[in-house]
């Protein structure tokens, strides 16, 4: 019991480290893309989405979950995570559009907070789910 519970502290201290580079990375990639080479906050956004996708999954497979990967199968994982993450992003980039261009909220604002409500129904899934 107190070694389970020790894993799974481990696990989502890794995790909210990985979501606090996640986080900065979005933020910052957004912003650069947005201000440095003048592409649409929308825009931006979703090609940031992308890229911080591939990175997350090899980290949180190999970093997060370390102790789960000997034995577990990397493709329904990584099948698991996408459908999960592919969902999570097009409901994150949804509501980052619809709170941009409806309540024009200033984008760095919106992103935040969707990032953050994010981060924490997703940290569940994975947990019972995606990489079991």
């Amino acid at each position: 019991m107190a070694l389970e519970l020790k894993a799974l502290v481990t696990r989502f201290g890794r995790l909210g480290v990985v979501a606090i580079c996640s986080f900065l990375a979005n933020v910052l990639l957004t912003v650069v893309l947005t201000e440095g080479f003048s592409l649409p906050p929308q825009t931006a956004f979703a090609i940031v989405l992308v890229c911080i996708f591939s990175v997350n999954f090899w980290v949180t497979r190999r970093w997060v979950f370390s102790d789960r990967v000997e034995g577990s199968n990397a493709w329904a994982q990584f099948v698991k995570c996408l459908a999960v993450s592919a969902s999570f992003r097009v409901l994150e980039w949804f509501a980052f559009y619809l709170l941009l261009d409806l309540w024009h909220f200033h984008y760095v604002v919106t992103l935040v907070g969707v990032l953050c409500l994010s981060f924490a129904l997703k940290s569940l899934i994975y947990e019972r789910y995606v990489f079991r």
